[in-house]
Formats: structure tokens, C-alpha cells, sequence
């Protein structure tokens, strides 16, 4: 419901894309919903390596679309507006671990580039980079919510980004981001805004300055000296 409203807020009549990264609650647990309130031309997901409610209400939500759920592959893109979004990962097809097989999309505004990982770890960033994926980015959506198994030093390196933007619940119980990570961040001097501190965060682009803003006004980004 809180999806909904702010897409409302937004003045959003339709979506032509919807993302659920991979089959985790909260990832997917909230697009039932949104997909319940407005039409919707194309969803994508990963590899969906088992069934849950999740599962299968987001299922069933995109079925009541009279829509396939679709499941993109690298190199596959999607033309949204004057952005171009292309599928860089995961390169495999199976992984243990379900956060892996999150799809991994760089979204592409003139000369600005934002990198989303959905939860994947290191494990699958060793194999994005092994597979010689173009990661270079102005932003980056850091992974797994800032837990210490993903955003690895040679991941970064390669990303390179100016902005780290880091979705996390205030006081959750995993501890999110946990302090490695944000060591590694903070040794890459990079800007780093925070939900859990900040609250919703917009990137705005107009194909060659990224203008950011936040909801909670009385907190700021954390910036290199």
C-alpha cells in the first residue's frame, strides 16, 4: 500500500516496467499490489528457483495482467522513455544462493549510469566481473542492503561510483549496512545516502548532472573529507 500511494503521489497512470530482482518477500512481497493498481505492460524477474507465497501471489498478480512474466538474460535492454535499461547479470542460471540470481541492471541517461544489484553478493559480483561486464557507474544501488557479503573491494574498484545510494530499514535486525561495508564505501570516497536515515531518496538526471534530494531534511549524506 505504501508502494501504491507514492507511485499515486507520483501522478503514475500505468507502468511499463516492473522489476522484481529476485524471489525474496522483500523484494517481491509488495508487487502484488502495485500490479494490482495499475495496468502494466512488462514485468521482469529472475530465475525463480523455488516457490513460496511470495512466489506465488506475484505470480498470479502478473497472470491477472494477461501478461507473461518474463525472465531477461545479459544483454538483453528495454527502452524506457530516453533511458536505456540493459541486463548485465546474472551471468548463471543457478546459484544456492537465491540473492545471486538477482537481476543486475545498468540504466543508462545520456551520459549518467546507475548500476541496481538487487541482493547479489560476492560470489556473483567475481562472476560479472570475470565475465567481463561493462560496470562503470555514477551511482550505484549497493547491494543486499549494505550487508558485509556483497560490495567487494574489486567490485567497487570497477563500478567506480561518484553516489552509493543504501535501502535499509532503520534499526533492522540484520544491522544493515554493517560497518564493512561501509568502511569499503567510505575508502572509495564516495557520497552516500542512506534510507534508514534519510528516508525516500530521488536521483534526478538530466542526462549529464545527477541532482539528488531527500525526504528527512534534517539529515545529510555522508561525503568524503
Amino acid at each position: 500500500p505504501v508502494m501504491v500511494e507514492y507511485l499515486r503521489d507520483l501522478g503514475a497512470q500505468e507502468l511499463e516496467l516492473v522489476v522484481g530482482t529476485h524471489p525474496h518477500g522483500d523484494h517481491i512481497g509488495g508487487l502484488p499490489d502495485v500490479l494490482d493498481a495499475y495496468p502494466t505492460d512488462t514485468v521482469w524477474t529472475s530465475q525463480l528457483p523455488y516457490s513460496n507465497d511470495y512466489v506465488r501471489d506475484f505470480e498470479g498478480a502478473v497472470r491477472a495482467q494477461g501478461i507473461q512474466l518474463e525472465k531477461p538474460r545479459p544483454g538483453e535492454v528495454f527502452q524506457l522513455g530516453s533511458a536505456t535499461i540493459h541486463v548485465v547479470g546474472p551471468v548463471k542460471l543457478q546459484y544456492e544462493d537465491a540473492n545471486n540470481l538477482s537481476l543486475v541492471l545498468m540504466v543508462e541517461h545520456g551520459d549518467n549510469r546507475f548500476l541496481f544489484t538487487g541482493d547479489m553478493e560476492e560470489l556473483a559480483e567475481h562472476e560479472l566481473l570475470e565475465a567481463g561486464a561493462d560496470l562503470k557507474a555514477d551511482v550505484l544501488k549497493v547491494g543486499h542492503h549494505g550487508s558485509y557479503s556483497s560490495t567487494g573491494y574489486r567490485f567497487l574498484r570497477e563500478v567506480a561510483p561518484t553516489y552509493a545510494v543504501i535501502s535499509c530499514g532503520a534499526a533492522n535486525d540484520y544491522g544493515h549496512p554493517h560497518e564493512v561495508t561501509m568502511s569499503r564505501l567510505e575508502d572509495a570516497d564516495m557520497v552516500i545516502f542512506r534510507t534508514d536515515r534519510m528516508y525516500t531518496i530521488t536521483a534526478e538526471s538530466d542526462g549529464t548532472n545527477i541532482e539528488f534530494t531527500w525526504e528527512n531534511r534534517f539529515a545529510e549524506p555522508w561525503r568524503p573529507e
